[in-house]
């Protein structure tokens, strides 16, 4: 599951508009897996000062892992925050 979502992170077309370079590392998305794991449910602010990358890169990143189902946005607007899909 995970290498699909790298393709679509790297290389591949997404929903998403990537014009800035592709992801930083193809384990980048496995590591904000790990820190949603470990942490229940989090913000886009919290993964972006965990990672070290933008808020907007962040919440572009989300997107497709929601769009491919691995995990799920809970709230609206400052509320938001994320969980790995039961």
């Amino acid at each position: 599951m995970l290498s699909k979502i790298n393709r679509r992170l790297i290389g591949g077309q997404s929903a998403v508009n990537t014009d800035k370079a592709p992801i930083e590392s193809k384990t980048t998305s496995e590591h904000i897996l790990e820190f949603i794991k470990s942490n229940n449910k989090v913000t886009s602010s919290q993964l972006a000062d965990f990672t070290e990358l933008s808020q907007r890169r962040i919440r572009e990143i989300l997107s497709i892992l929601i769009a491919d189902e691995v995990i799920v946005k809970v709230g609206e607007y400052r509320y938001t925050h994320y969980e790995m899909k039961k």
